[in-house]
C-alpha cells in the first residue's frame, strides 16, 4: 500500500510528491520552483524522479494512469528505470483516499518542461492570425482571443472563445497557436489545435484547455484521436464524475477535421471529450472504436461534467 505526502520547499527551490511504500522504499517526483537559462541547456527544466537510494533521472514517464479505485499504473523509458533500478512498469495501489488529493498534484508535476522543448509563445507563431480567421469562419463569431501565460510565464498561448455556439448555453473554446509547436505521431509532425466545449456554468474548462495545450507544446505529450490526458478535468473540477480527457476528431465542425491554412497547410482540430475512469478503462479493454460506438448509441451529454458513465 502506497502513502504520500506533498512537499513545497521554497528555500531549496523544490516541489515533491513522496511515495512509500509498506516495507520503507521511497520514490519522489520532484521539480524546481524556478528554472534559469542553464537549466534548459542541461535539460534540468523538466521534473526529476528520486530513488530512496538517491538516484535521480530527469524526465522519464511515459504514462501516470489512475485506474480504477486506488490504483496508478506507472510506466517509466527503459533509460529512467535503468537509473533508478526499478520495473519499467508497475502498479501504485494507494491507501483509500490518498489519491483524491496527489493524483492532481503529480499530473502537474508530470506535465512540466519536456527537455530540450524551446519555449512555446503564442507572439512568436507566424499563423495564428489565418488559423483564427479559418477557425471563425467555420465555428462563427468569435468574443474575444486571450493570450494566456504559464505559472513561471515562460511559455504562451492563444485561445479564442466562441458564446453561444454551437448553441445557446455553450461556449466553444479553441487553441489557435498550438499548430506552431511540433505534435510528433510516429516521427511526423501532425500540425494541431486543440477544442473544448462547456456549458456557460463550467468555464474553468478553458483552463483545462491550457494546460491541455502546454502539455502538448511544452511537455511534448501526443494529442492524437484517442489519446487520453488522465485527471485533466479534475484537476479544476473536483466533484466531476469525468476526470478524464480524451481527444477526438471534431464531430460538431467537421470541416476543423482538416483545416486548409494558407501558406502552411493543414490543420487538424481535435475536441476534447470528458469521460469517466470507466469509460477510459473500457477504451484500453475494446478499442476506441467501440468506445465511439457507446458514447454515439447513449447520445452521451458530453458538457455534462457530472453525467453518468455509458459503460
Amino acid at each position: 500500500m502506497i502513502q504520500a505526502r506533498h512537499i513545497v520547499e521554497p528555500a531549496g527551490n523544490f516541489e515533491a510528491v513522496v511515495l512509500q511504500d509498506d516495507d520503507g522504499f521511497a520514490f519522489s517526483i520532484q521539480r524546481s520552483l524556478q528554472v534559469d537559462e542553464s537549466d534548459h541547456a542541461l535539460g534540468m527544466a523538466t521534473y526529476c524522479l528520486v530513488s530512496d537510494g538517491g538516484a535521480c533521472h530527469y524526465g522519464g514517464v511515459t504514462q501516470w494512469s489512475r485506474e480504477q479505485g486506488d490504483l496508478v499504473a506507472l510506466t517509466l523509458t527503459q533509460e529512467a528505470a535503468d537509473a533508478l533500478a526499478v520495473p519499467t512498469e508497475f502498479d501504485l495501489q494507494f491507501g483509500e483516499g490518498v489519491l483524491d488529493e496527489i493524483d492532481p498534484i503529480a499530473c502537474r508535476l508530470l506535465s512540466r518542461y519536456a527537455a530540450g522543448r524551446p519555449p512555446m509563445r503564442a507572439e512568436e507563431c507566424e499563423t495564428r492570425k489565418p488559423v483564427f480567421k479559418g477557425l471563425a469562419a467555420v465555428v462563427g463569431p468569435v468574443e474575444k482571443v486571450t493570450h494566456y501565460f504559464d505559472e513561471p510565464e515562460e511559455n504562451t498561448v492563444d485561445i479564442a472563445s466562441f458564446v453561444d455556439l454551437p448553441e445557446d448555453g455553450l461556449v466553444t473554446y479553441s487553441t489557435v497557436t498550438v499548430h506552431g509547436v511540433r505534435n510528433e505521431m510516429d516521427g511526423n509532425d501532425i500540425p494541431t489545435e486543440l477544442l473544448v466545449i462547456a456549458r456557460a456554468a463550467d468555464g474553468a474548462l478553458v483552463d483545462v484547455l491550457i494546460e491541455a495545450a502546454f502539455a502538448v507544446g511544452v511537455d511534448a505529450w501526443l494529442a492524437a484521436p484517442g489519446v487520453v490526458f488522465p485527471s485533466a478535468v479534475q484537476q479544476y473540477f473536483p466533484d466531476t464524475s469525468t476526470p478524464h480527457l480524451m481527444w477526438q476528431e471534431t464531430f460538431v465542425w467537421p470541416e476543423l477535421g482538416a483545416l486548409e491554412v494558407p501558406e502552411f497547410g493543414k490543420v487538424y482540430f481535435l475536441t476534447g471529450i470528458p469521460l469517466t475512469t470507466a469509460e477510459v478503462d473500457f477504451m484500453h479493454a475494446q478499442g476506441y472504436d467501440a468506445l465511439q460506438d457507446a458514447l454515439s448509441a447513449a447520445d452521451v451529454p458530453y458538457t455534462d461534467l457530472r453525467r453518468a458513465s455509458v459503460v
